[in-house]
């Protein structure tokens, strides 16, 4: 009777350590990474289904990532670039994913590959029609984001003649990677910025533009000018969950999400 007892209270503290060891792990910041890393949390739980993960699926941008870190409220950041103020922060950045920018058109237009310089022009204005680089005779609607989003930041820095170009006073600034797309696939004649991670979101409901020959799908990432270091982000003394979490998304399997996701994991 007395080993009985002992099994059964063996079993219950066992059972109350697993209860208080589980824990909800919220992510959110950049959004052009939620798509894959939502993803990843999905095959995550599947395989450890006493773990949460909460993706937050309106993007935050890495600045509000970083901050929503810092006062605990989440458990990961999402950060599509790290610069050297970062660093002094009480958190910590694991490189994650390398991932492609480019520039993709709504369906509606039948140009599908430019030059940079003819990028360059249509951001600048100097080619406002499409008609201009072998299209229809269709005005232009030129997509952009923020100075400081990552997708802009890796097109000033690969493609030279975009990195001093004033853009045309018609573009449309869009804050947020979602918008983006959804604006991409609802705008007739637009040509905007985007991720690898977005095309594959948008599911073929817009157009890569192939640059100077090359297409983002098939060529090495290492030839491929424009591009950006993503990263996930832990405080500094982050829950056993959040732990498990970041070794997975390490991991073979978590790596090959990644790859499914159209980004290029960083060992």
């Amino acid at each position: 009777m007395k080993r009985e007892i002992f099994v059964l209270a063996a079993i219950f503290v066992a059972a109350t350590a697993s209860v208080a060891v589980a824990e909800t792990v919220r992510i959110a910041g950049s959004g052009g990474m939620i798509p894959m890393v939502t993803e990843i949390g999905k095959a995550y739980m599947k395989k450890n289904p006493g773990d949460t993960i909460e993706v937050n699926q309106k993007s935050l941008g890495k600045e509000g990532g970083v901050m929503a870190l810092t006062k605990g409220i989440i458990e990961i950041a999402m950060l599509s670039s790290l610069e050297e103020k970062d660093k002094n922060l009480p958190i910590t950045a694991v490189e994650t994913a390398i991932v492609p920018s480019l520039f993709a058109v709504h369906p509606s237009v039948t140009v599908k590959a430019l030059s940079g310089q003819q990028i360059c022009d249509i951001y600048s204005g100097r080619i406002a029609n499409w008609k201009q680089v072998g299209g229809a005779d269709a005005k232009i609607v030129v997509l952009t984001r923020p100075e400081n989003e990552s997708a802009k930041i890796a097109i000033r820095n690969g493609l030279s003649c975009f990195k001093p170009l004033t853009e045309t006073t018609t573009a449309i600034t869009l804050a947020k990677a979602t918008e983006m797309k959804d604006t991409l696939i609802k705008t007739q004649n637009a040509i905007g910025m985007i991720n690898t991670i977005a095309l594959d979101d948008a599911a073929g409901k817009v157009v890569a533009i192939k640059q100077d020959g090359k297409d983002v799908t098939t060529t090495p990432v290492s030839q491929w000018p424009m591009k950006t270091l993503s990263y996930l982000a832990t405080g500094k003394n982050p829950g056993e969950t959040t732990k498990r979490f970041m070794k997975f998304v390490k991991s073979p399997e978590g790596q090959k999400i990644i790859r499914k996701e159209k980004a290029y994991p960083v060992q």
